[in-house]
Order: C-alpha cells, then sequence, then structure tokens
C-alpha cells in the first residue's frame, strides 16, 4: 500500500512540475506563434485596404519576373499574376476585412488566454475549432499545403489550450 502512494504521489509530482511545465510552455510558444501570425494578419489587412489595385500587380509582376524571365511556364507565378490582375475592389476589400477581422479576434484571444481569463478557454476551442473547419473548407478548393500546415499548428494549439483549461480549472477549483 505504501509503495502504491509513494509511487502515486511521485507520478502526479512528475507529471504536475516537468510535463506540466513543457506543455505549459509549449502553450506559451505556441500563442506566441499564432500572435505573430495574427499581427501580420491585422498589418497586412490594413495593407490591402490601403493598397491600390495597380501596386498589387505591379507588387506581383516584380515579385514574380525572375521566375517568369527564367521558366515561362511556372504554374504558380502564372496563378499570381493572373490572380492579381482579376483582383476587383470589391475582393480587395473583402479579403483586407477578412484579414482585419480574423487577426484582431485570434490576438484578442490569445491576451486574454495569457492573461489566464478562464472565460477565454472555452470561446477561445470554439473559435479555432470553427477556423480549423474554415481552413479545411478552404483546403478542398486550393489544395494549399499551407494551410495543411497552419491547420495543424492550430490543432495543436487547441489541444494545448484544452489541456490548460482543464488544468487551471482543476488548480483554482481546489
Amino acid at each position: 500500500m505504501y509503495k502504491e502512494c509513494r509511487c502515486v504521489w511521485y507520478c502526479t509530482y512528475m507529471r504536475n512540475t516537468i510535463a506540466g511545465k513543457d506543455i505549459h510552455q509549449l502553450f506559451v510558444a505556441g500563442l506566441f506563434f499564432k500572435g505573430i501570425f495574427a499581427v501580420v494578419e491585422i498589418v497586412g489587412g490594413v495593407f490591402m485596404f490601403f493598397t491600390s489595385k495597380k501596386f498589387i500587380v505591379a507588387l506581383v509582376t516584380y515579385s514574380t519576373q525572375k521566375e517568369l524571365s527564367s521558366d515561362p511556364g511556372d504554374v504558380i507565378a502564372q496563378y499570381l499574376v493572373r490572380t492579381a490582375n482579376e483582383f476587383s475592389l470589391t475582393t480587395q476589400h473583402a479579403v483586407s476585412v477578412y484579414l482585419f477581422g480574423h487577426g484582431l479576434i485570434k490576438l484578442l484571444l490569445i491576451i486574454g488566454l495569457l492573461q489566464r481569463k478562464i472565460w477565454v478557454y472555452p470561446l477561445a476551442l470554439c473559435i479555432f475549432s470553427g477556423l480549423i473547419f474554415y481552413q479545411i473548407e478552404r483546403y478542398t478548393q486550393t489544395h494549399s499545403v499551407w494551410l495543411l500546415i497552419i491547420t495543424a499548428v492550430d490543432m495543436l494549439v487547441i489541444a494545448l489550450t484544452w489541456y490548460e483549461y482543464r488544468h487551471f480549472k482543476r488548480t483554482t477549483n481546489n
């Protein structure tokens, strides 16, 4: 009986000290990277709103010029140039509002999670999950590898957020 109690205590101690700290550090690191992406989205949304179509076309043309001169059949470069030329003002504003709103919501959630506000955890889990479903839906249309990478990171952050939420509730209820 004494050995069992000592083993349970030791396992609990190890889980709460070593693994718990590592998981918490991974959680904070995940939030940090999501925060960086959120700020980039906010800046990108503002940039898109105040940028002219002419500038977007010039930027894409300049960015793809070297690739197209060495390989005129480059599918990605051709796609970027064609998309920039077909970019309407309505689409530009929709992308701008989406990027700004998406980034702002994520940044506010991340700030709330880092401040350990208990009500933010379930809200963040719901919103992050909704974004994953949206990203998967977008992936079925675009087949973008970046969407898969972002979705995998988001799934990890959701798992870590769930772990942190359960741990936080347990420690505040005691």
